[in-house]
């Protein structure tokens, strides 16, 4: 079965909308919808509803390619089995050739609705949404899997008029620019990797946001995990290997020494060396300092955040990372959880802090007869009785951004199970990374590149040598210290007791029975443990049901393990260190990526550690001296401004009348000052056009005279601007100056006609 991959080009003949559904603080009701680095986008669902829309049109023209069967084989259904053969990227839009420099990417558009004779603007009517500039040009790849169906799609492509909103209004129109090019895809799917060992460590990357949802229920909000799970990873796998290699996907399919671990985040910036790198998630015991305001009077601490009930870590005076649980810190420090989606990755002992980038987008489902079409082919069964009852529905979902990395790793029990792998996964492994196949992982199906493999020699955070922790055991020193070894678990871990219930915080008797050694008498204890329990969910496709739930040790919980005979904890470390170090895991559904752990990370500094790296975080760190002084500058224009405010209404005040200009045209120019940048340039634009407006009918009410002076409305709103003395922040100051002022009027006519109706 070959994959044919769509190229071309689309370009904006007019401005587009496509809602993101979310406004901007009263300036703008609707924004555009933007991708990870501020692009405008058309996402890919947007793009192939579209399409679809245009197969089911030519369904209904009597087209003999696109038949129902055929658009439901592209395009997917509802329920089992239901993903669709068809895969778009989304539409990235950048500056075309005929577009000048100078040209905005998104600009502002503004309506109001109308009286139905008169065509006056109704009052509180205005409506300001975003548009992507006409001009602008966008890549698009599709990518489609079968025999002789490219044809329709290339028909589809090429009937497609309109993206997004306002089509009546002539908004959106699009044309495909320079024909439409196809190409073969990794046809055969027998290339190879050329990868030896029992252990793959591969590098993927997200083409599109993808969102793994938190739970197998549904809801109007669907949130995502920060990560990519071992068992999403392995059905991706399964379900790719079933379409080239269905012989060798089902001795995959039940083949658990076949182990996936975890796709964990790497940042965009990182270019080490692949197999050296380490990435867990930040464990429980880590806890960053309070950004704290001076001046403020320090409050009691809760009764959970007291001295007895919390744990702390922070860096020493060196910069280096300190024991989070046997040194404390200063009693008066202010301390909370760092966020459990943070991701500590560590190269040659120097960590720093990552986390995915995430963004939530909202979806609407538009009711079937609003279209006039009794037929859904998304839902076949479905009659057109039951279409009539259907109702819109809105819900959000969120997803981890598109162009970024993930790190996981399999293990294999062989080397020849690996190679056979190999050989049947060549069409997503090996070769040119173009020219490989996407796997499709999360909610619908998202495509995901696997760009780089690579054989790691060893688990790169298991690399303490067992002399070490002899030697480390029989200093007397440290054994009046009660030392020992810290286990950190870097997946969720699922146990279950001789009764068969989740164990959720773990004994010496659980540790001894996952290692396999026979229990001790005692000698052994785990202390200082921080540990949180999570529910694991799932969802089983092939019987079209909920994976009962459940209940795992979350992923970085900690705990330090003491011994008062050094032989009894030299024998569960060898035990656990040798599991580790396989990457086997312990528990259950280690095939699925739980039960991972690591022994004596370095986080966790002690005397056998050593000194541990400086860790830097990625995202800029604002002292709090400077957002004191920040937020105390900022109060101080805002009082200066609201001042002169509350002046000049009090003289406009006494113009209320129906000439005066209206709750609309206030509004309309509060919102250009809100949006506009603060340089004097960009505020002088804004009168030039209120100066060419006033000199239509519709906006002569600006040249109103106020009683008692020769000056109207707009020049006495143009002299108003010197109120403020020179300086960097003038054009600031001017800004918000109209913004309230303009805000302060609508409220005024508002009462004003409430009191004229009353």
């Amino acid at each position: 079965m070959q994959t044919t991959e769509l190229t071309f080009k689309i370009e904006l003949l007019e401005d587009m909308h496509c809602g993101s559904g979310l406004g901007k603080l009263g300036i703008i009701d609707d924004l555009h919808a933007r991708d990870s680095r501020g692009r405008p986008v058309v996402w890919n669902t947007t793009l192939a509803g579209l399409l679809r829309d245009r197969a089911e049109e030519l369904c209904r023209l009597g087209y003999p390619e696109a038949t129902r069967d055929r658009i439901v084989r592209l395009f997917g259904r509802e329920g089992m089995e239901g993903q669709g053969r068809v895969i778009c990227r989304s539409l990235h839009f950048e500056r075309g050739r005929n577009m000048s420099a100078e040209a905005p990417v998104f600009h502002d558009l503004v309506s109001t609705s109308r009286e139905t004779l008169s065509r006056r603007p109704l009052d509180a009517t205005l409506r300001r949404i975003e548009v992507a500039s006409a001009g602008q040009v966008a890549d698009g790849i599709i990518r489609l899997t079968g025999d002789k169906d490219e044809e329709l799609i290339i028909l589809c492509l090429k009937r497609l008029e309109h993206i997004g909103g306002g089509k009546t209004r002539g908004l959106g129109r699009v044309r495909i620019d320079g024909g439409i090019r196809s190409r073969v895809v990794a046809g055969d799917g027998k290339s190879s990797s050329k990868v030896t060992g029992t252990r793959l460590r591969l590098l993927c990357k997200t083409l599109e946001p993808v969102c793994i949802p938190e739970s197998s229920f549904a809801g109007n909000s669907i949130e995502t995990r920060s990560f990519l799970p071992g068992q999403t990873l392995r059905g991706a796998f399964l379900t790719a290997l079933n379409q080239f290699d269905p012989t060798y996907a089902d001795s995959f399919a039940g083949d658990t020494e076949i182990r996936f671990c975890n796709g964990y985040f790497l940042p965009d910036h990182f270019s080490g060396d692949l197999e050296k790198v380490e990435i867990i998630p930040v464990p429980l015991t880590a806890q960053a300092k309070k950004a704290t305001t001076s001046g403020k009077t320090k409050k009691e601490y809760p009764w959970w955040a007291e001295e007895q009930h919390r744990q702390k870590w922070e860096p020493d005076e060196n910069g280096t990372m300190i024991d989070s649980l046997l040194k404390k810190p200063p009693q008066d420090a202010d301390f909370k959880r760092i966020k459990s989606d943070d991701y500590l990755v560590c190269l040659n002992g120097k960590p720093f802090l990552g986390r995915p980038r995430t963004h939530t987008v909202l979806h609407n489902r538009v009711p079937m007869f609003r279209s006039g079409l009794d037929k859904d082919s998304r839902r076949p069964e479905t009659d057109a009785m039951d279409l009539e009852k259907e109702e819109g529905a809105l819900f959000s979902i969120a997803s981890m951004a598109e162009d970024q990395y993930f790190c996981f790793d399999m293990n294999f029990p062989s080397a020849e199970a690996l190679e056979k792998f190999q050989k049947s996964a060549g069409a997503w492994l090996g070769g040119n990374p173009t020219d490989r196949l996407w796997l499709r992982i999360g909610r619908g199906g998202r495509p995901v590149l696997i760009e780089k493999v690579v054989a790691p020699e060893k688990i790169a955070s298991n690399n303490i040598r067992i002399e070490d922790l002899s030697k480390f055991c029989l200093s007397g020193e440290l054994m009046e210290k009660k030392a020992g070894f810290w286990i950190t678990l870097t997946s969720d871990l699922i146990i279950r007791s001789s009764q068969l219930g989740f164990v959720t915080e773990p004994g010496l008797g659980d540790l001894c029975r996952l290692a396999g050694i026979p229990g001790t008498k005692g000698s052994i204890s785990a202390k200082h443990c921080i540990v949180e329990s999570i529910p694991v969910h799932g969802f089983n496709t092939a019987s079209s049901a909920r994976r009962s739930t459940a209940l795992a040790i979350k992923r970085g919980s900690a705990f330090l393990v003491h011994a008062s005979v050094p032989d009894d904890l030299k024998a569960l470390f060898e035990a656990l260190l040798k599991i580790a170090s396989s990457g086997i895991g312990i528990g259950e559904r280690t095939e699925e990526g739980f039960g991972r752990f690591a022994i004596n990370h370095f986080f966790h500094k002690n005397e056998k550690s050593g000194d541990a790296g400086e860790i830097s975080r990625t995202r800029k760190i604002v002292s709090n001296e400077m957002k004191h002084d920040n937020e105390k500058r900022r109060l101080e224009v805002k009082n200066e401004v609201l001042g002169k405010v509350l002046e000049k209404a009090d003289v406009l005040s006494k113009f209320v009348k129906r000439e005066f200009p209206s709750r609309s045209q206030w509004q309309a120019f509060r919102h250009e000052m809100e949006v506009v940048e603060e340089t004097p340039e960009s505020i002088d634009k804004i009168f030039d056009r209120l100066e060419t407006n006033s000199a239509k009918l519709s906006g002569s009410t600006w040249k109103e005279k106020l009683a008692n002076s020769d000056d109207n409305v707009l020049t006495s709103l143009k002299k108003w601007r010197s109120i403020f003395s020179p300086g960097s922040d003038k054009p600031r100051k001017e800004r918000l100056f109209f913004i309230h002022l303009s805000r302060w009027m609508a409220i005024k006519l508002d009462d004003s006609r409430r009191e004229s109706q009353g």
